[in-house]
């Protein structure tokens, strides 16, 4: 008679097989969880970079010719004429810009926008030159 052999697996493949299934499943979940919010946060700055954009856009053309300097601490704080909020896909983005001179005795502007997540605070900053008698 043949004695029959013992096939299969001990207990303790077992047990280091499921604690490397495990750690793989772990690692896996979690670079999910940065992928979602590292894109999430590509969102915000893209909404924020073309909402910069937009009004550099809009207030290069009237630098020097009809805008005043803004007042002091207009990219600190809300200051009138110098601010707006957008809500873009749920999310409140806060748009301030200012128009310095570049120096005192200078002829260029410089025209600063900054956009702000409202939620939690990722700042984006654009800054344009212009000459006050045009390009």
């Amino acid at each position: 008679m043949r004695v029959p052999s013992a096939a299969g697996f001990t207990l303790i493949e077992v047990i280091v097989a499921l604690g490397i299934v495990l750690a793989i499943a772990t690692a896996s979940a979690q670079l999910v969880s940065i992928t979602v919010r590292a894109n999430a946060v590509a969102q915000t700055l893209t909404a924020a970079v073309i909402l910069a954009q937009q009004k550099i856009e809009e207030l290069l053309p009237e630098a020097g010719v009809s805008l005043a300097p803004s007042p002091l601490e207009a990219l600190a704080e809300d200051r009138a004429g110098c601010f707006d909020v957008v809500n873009w896909r749920g999310r409140v983005l806060r748009r301030r810009w200012s128009i310095e001179p570049l120096t005192d005795a200078d002829d260029t502007l410089a025209i600063q926008v900054l956009v702000t997540d409202v939620r939690d605070g990722t700042q984006v900053r654009l800054v344009a030159a212009k000459a006050r008698t045009g390009f």
